[in-house]
């Protein structure tokens, strides 16, 4: 962007009257971007997110900033004069710098709640897509853990994916992301950040899924029976007792029914 000498010489003015850094931190991000780079999109499918696209856009994005640093220094000359906008932490301000860009990038998590409500708002007559999301997500967690586990070599993967599994453990343990005193690169705050929003995003599609029989009223016996239909319960018993004929089966069924729904009833009504 372009700018005039009366426009940075206004700029200047607002940004040498800010005394805390943290403000001027602000300040000089929302004018001239700190970030020097376009950082990958985040996914909530962590395979595309690691993909071997983005695991190479992630290791470019390092190297960029290893060889370049970030933008944290602007200057502007106009008629032999000088306009200098530094926001280059000494050690003393890195917290406040880490603190800034992890909070700059917890928007993603508001956009991603504010997603899964909208969704679970239009989905609130069945249950199954939200329970799908969850369970698809914890699977997507156990898979790329194990396969960082099991990887004894520090290829990308294991590099970029055990920060993100940072993030998420620290939601899980503590619900506020830690934030690191030392210098800590981009792409590490990034990934690390997007851990923490995977939690949220977890969290979220477990409250909502939960909302949906918590705002229910309590069903009638028909009901439970149905509800323990659709989720395998009693195709779940039948497999559990393959060794039992017809008739014990059948009874095997009837009592375990009663033992949790406290109502006797015959298997012809569970097979109505």
């Amino acid at each position: 962007m372009a700018y005039t000498q009366a426009e940075i010489q206004e700029l200047s003015i607002k940004f040498n009257g800010f005394t805390r850094y943290e403000d001027k931190l602000k300040f000089y991000d929302q004018q001239f971007n700190i970030l020097p780079f376009t950082l990958p999109a985040f996914e909530t499918n962590l395979f595309n997110f690691f993909s071997e696209e983005n695991l190479r856009r992630f290791e470019a994005i390092l190297r960029e900033e290893r060889n370049s640093g970030i933008a944290t220094h602007r200057c502007f000359f106009f008629d032999k004069e000088q306009y200098i906008f530094s926001v280059r932490p000494v050690n003393s301000n890195y917290l406040v710098f880490n603190n800034y860009l992890i909070n700059r990038f917890l928007q993603t998590g508001a956009y991603i709640k504010a997603t899964i409500k909208q969704e679970a708002d239009l989905i609130q007559e069945s249950r199954s897509p939200l329970a799908i999301m969850l369970a698809s997500a914890k699977e997507m967690v156990n898979l790329l853990e194990r396969r960082v586990a099991m990887d004894p070599r520090r290829n990308a993967l294991t590099q970029f994916a055990t920060v993100f599994f940072k993030g998420l453990s620290d939601f899980r343990a503590w619900k506020v992301p830690a934030i690191s005193s030392k210098r800590k690169k981009i792409i590490e705050l990034y990934l690390y950040t997007l851990g923490f929003v995977y939690g949220e995003y977890m969290h979220a599609l477990q409250f909502h899924h939960a909302s949906q029989y918590a705002n229910e009223t309590p069903v009638d016996i028909q009901g439970k029976i149905l509800l323990l239909k659709e989720f395998g319960f009693i195709d779940a018993i039948r497999s559990r007792y393959p060794f039992l004929n017809k008739t014990d089966l059948d009874r095997k069924i009837e009592d375990i029914i009663y033992l949790i729904t406290g109502e006797r009833m015959s298997v012809s009504f569970l097979r109505q």
